[in-house]
């Protein structure tokens, strides 16, 4: 209606005013009276503008109006409890979570932190610098650590300059709150995602809270709990800048993807570089949305690129962790027989240093196959062993001895392709072992061995259990024993092929629905393809332990792929059921048979 407002009909009704009565100010007033018409029990009457505005003594131009304080009180208690209606299943989630770890500590659960007071060789971790170079001195050790990654060592020298007594109940508080930040995060993800709440929530209980490798990765000293809670994190604020483009969101997102990079060796800088670029197409369309993302990753991703950076200067590696050549060994000359090794060495297709499984002692490669390294005055590049026993493998030495494992390996994988498949084979299987049976947590396992097994028997569909089928892999070379069909999890291998086959296709009907939930997908699936197939190619013996790793991933893509999957069938059936209205109105008897048919399954195609 132009100029007039529109009718409204019956006592009490408000006047509804459009915006063409309000001038050209777009739902402002332009002038000083405005009477609407309004029909009231079907008599016209003009209500002046007056009666519709505030009296002067309650809403003041430039002023104030002061709430009183008990109407403040009502309105946060109502907005309490609005938030803590709408965010019913995190409470639910969190309120078993804490339950679950309460049983399990009950259970006789407790932080193994052997790794920070080893007293023998065997119970130190090779990824830490000697202890009391990280105490004493921690930032020159970490400016020449060319091993690992450095948050890990970081973390651990930060731990060291605690009181004694605090440090296990540190960390152990500390893996609390990252485990339950996993499951916020895990749900949250699930819902953006379009999973329903309470599928998302049964999800995570299921496959998380009550899941026995949680709890026992969660008290095991190692960075392969924060790793997990970083990819949760990652992916959670994917979706979430996405979506809303704020800035801190951006930052959070290249944050944990920095954290993960800079923690866990399995993810290189080709990783990071793919992450950003998703996003990067992600937001691309909004004015200065590309600009903005940079910025807001500028500190993180500037970070992992100056550690690269140091590490092709001073050592000339291009990943995080100098020991490629060494991981690499276990797929290739580690598992084979001595005999077939000896007969490649005869021939001069590998060195005779393919006999000697990777990780040795510095005596082992000194001076058979190199000469000793300089001298750096660094003690964490000079030092040969640690106050356990154990070998420095962060040691100048071990970076030529990797790349001479390194030129074994390649041409291993040339001479002999097929016994090279069957370790990855045997690599592939391991990561469908639960982690509760990686032979590390094995002490704390044994404590709920009974609840390990028959969840691991009835949810994850492991039919034979083996906690030493790890140990076994990783720990007889020459003589690798893999886990057999009954040792892998039927739930795990399920989750996988929905995860590599269906990720794909469900990002691919977002393409044009719901781009920010297309671009999380195809950074999930990617990642989540990229640690397996990195992880199986290189490693044989610790597969379990990166899948754990991953983290949640998995389980999250799982759950989109069957809630898309349920919603496609929902729609078939009801397309089925539903006669076309053509062919109703058609008297059938009269149709050509083959025009029928063809119209039939075009309409239900579509």
């Amino acid at each position: 209606m132009d100029g007039e407002a529109s009718a409204v009909t019956g006592i009490g009704a408000e006047p509804r005013i459009s915006p063409a009565d309000m001038g050209p100010g777009g739902g402002q007033e332009s002038s000083d009276r405005l009477d609407l018409d309004v029909d009231i029990d079907n008599r016209s009457a003009v209500v002046p503008a007056a009666v519709l505005t505030q009296p002067e003594d309650l809403s003041l131009e430039g002023e104030a109006v002061e709430v009183p304080l008990q109407e403040r009180g009502t309105i946060l208690t109502r907005r309490v409890g609005e938030f803590l209606q709408r965010h019913m299943h995190l409470e639910i989630l969190l309120v078993l979570y804490v339950a679950s770890e309460f049983a399990f500590y009950r259970a006789g659960i407790r932080l193994d932190s052997s790794a920070i007071k080893p007293v023998h060789a065997y119970e130190s971790q090779w990824q830490l610098l000697p202890l009391a170079l990280l105490r004493h001195y921690l930032w020159t050790s970490l400016a020449n650590l060319h091993s690992q990654p450095p948050l890990y060592n970081l973390a651990v020298g930060i731990l060291l300059h605690l009181p004694a007594g605090s440090q296990a109940a540190t960390v152990t508080i500390t893996f609390l709150m990252l485990g339950a930040v996993m499951v916020v995060f895990t749900c949250q993800t699930m819902i953006e995602l379009g999973v329903p709440r309470w599928v998302a929530t049964v999800a995570v209980v299921v496959l998380v809270v009550a899941n026995p490798e949680n709890v026992l990765f969660q008290n095991w000293l190692s960075y392969a709990y924060p790793s997990a809670v970083f990819l949760a994190g990652l992916g959670y604020f994917t979706i979430r800048y996405l979506r809303r483009r704020t800035f801190g969101s951006g930052v959070a997102l290249f944050a944990f993807a920095a954290l993960e990079m800079l923690t866990d060796s399995t993810y290189q800088i080709e990783w990071l570089a793919f992450v950003t670029t998703v996003i990067l197409l992600g937001v691309r369309g909004s004015k200065g949305a590309v600009r903005r993302t940079l910025l807001a990753g500028c500190v993180p991703l500037a970070l992992c690129l100056l550690w690269i950076a140091n590490d092709v200067a001073r050592f000339g590696t291009f990943t995080t962790s100098s020991w490629i050549g060494m991981n690499l060994a276990k797929t290739t000359t580690d598992m084979s027989p001595a005999k077939q090794l000896q007969g490649l060495v005869s021939q001069h297709r590998l060195t005779s240093m393919a006999l000697i499984p990777g990780f040795g002692d510095y005596s082992v490669y000194v001076p058979r196959y190199s000469a000793p390294p300089p001298k750096t005055s660094v003690a964490a590049l000079d030092i040969r062993k640690k106050p356990d026993g154990s070998t420095n493998l962060d040691n100048l030495l071990y970076i030529k001895v990797s790349k001479l494992y390194l030129h074994n390996d390649i041409a291993y994988i040339e001479a002999e392709p097929k016994a090279y498949l069957n370790h990855v084979k045997d690599a592939v299987s391991l990561w469908f072992v639960p982690g509760d049976q990686y032979f590390q947590v094995e002490g704390n396992g044994q404590k709920i061995a009974t609840y390990e097994r028959r969840y691991d028997n009835y949810l994850l569909g492991q039919a034979q259990s083996d906690p030493l089928v790890v140990f076994l892999a990783l720990m007889v070379p020459r003589d690798p024993i893999g886990p057999v069909w009954q040792q892998v999890s039927v739930t795990y291998v399920a989750i996988a092929i929905l995860v590599l086959a269906g990720g794909p296709l469900v990002a691919w009907g977002w393409r044009r629905r719901d781009k920010a939930a297309m671009a999380t997908l195809i950074v999930i699936w990617c990642t989540s393809v990229y640690a397996f197939v990195v992880t199986s190619l290189v490693e044989l013996g610790e597969n379990n332990r990166f899948r754990f790793e991953l983290g949640t991933f998995p389980y999250v893509l799982g759950a989109v792929v069957l809630t898309e999957a349920v919603k496609w069938l929902v729609q078939l059936s009801k397309r089925l059921r539903r006669q076309p209205s053509s062919i109703e109105a058609r008297d059938l008897g009269e149709c050509d048979p083959q025009t029928y048919s063809d119209e039939l399954l075009d309409q239900l195609g579509r």
